[in-house]
């Protein structure tokens, strides 16, 4: 836009380099061809100066076309890379989607092997405190509400390797070697 104001202030100034050169044609004394001359020198300065500007204006924009060029292979290269990822989070997902569902009918198969009373329990646990419902006995302490369990009911699950249930939350409670 700069660039183009000043080609249009050249030829603002070459217009009236033409009408001075039309008064030079006509002038009657010597001090008015001066003037005229001097000003027809200032307006040949002003389109010099006006050039120069057009000349560092011209580089200025190469050089930030060059800059573009690069910037536009580097976002090439960085969406490139990103796309990459998502198509490899969309196959993980995919992998998982399909191992849950493996899961899934894992599970439907054996919950019909636990007794009645049992899914009941499991059930209300889940109802009113949630996940986990089985919680692992680490440091004598239940790891879903993390009170200590009673020194009996320890030995207990430890020695006949048999769940039982946290006093504290319900929660069906197990033991496990390192």
């Amino acid at each position: 836009e700069e660039k183009r104001q000043k080609e249009f202030d050249i030829q603002g100034y070459e217009d009236n380099i033409l009408k001075i050169q039309e008064k030079l044609e006509k002038v009657k004394t010597n001090e008015e061809y001066k003037a005229l001359l001097r000003e027809k020198a200032h307006l040949e300065e002003k389109i010099m100066e006006a050039e120069d500007k057009i000349l560092n204006l011209m580089e200025e924009i190469d050089n930030l076309k060059e800059e573009e060029k690069k910037l536009n292979e580097k976002i090439n290269e960085e969406t490139a890379v990103i796309e990459e990822k998502i198509n490899e989070k969309e196959k993980t997902l995919e992998d998982l989607k399909i191992e849950l569902k493996k899961l899934e009918n894992e599970r439907e198969k054996l919950v019909v092997q636990i007794p009645d009373n049992v899914m009941k329990r499991y059930k209300a646990i889940v109802k009113n405190k949630g996940f986990p419902v089985v919680a692992k006995i680490e440091n004598q302490t239940c790891s879903g509400c993390y009170v200590v369990v009673p020194p009996k009911l320890y030995n207990e699950i430890i020695k006949e390797n048999k769940t039982s249930v946290c006093p504290n939350c319900g929660r069906f409670l197990y033991y496990q070697e390192i």
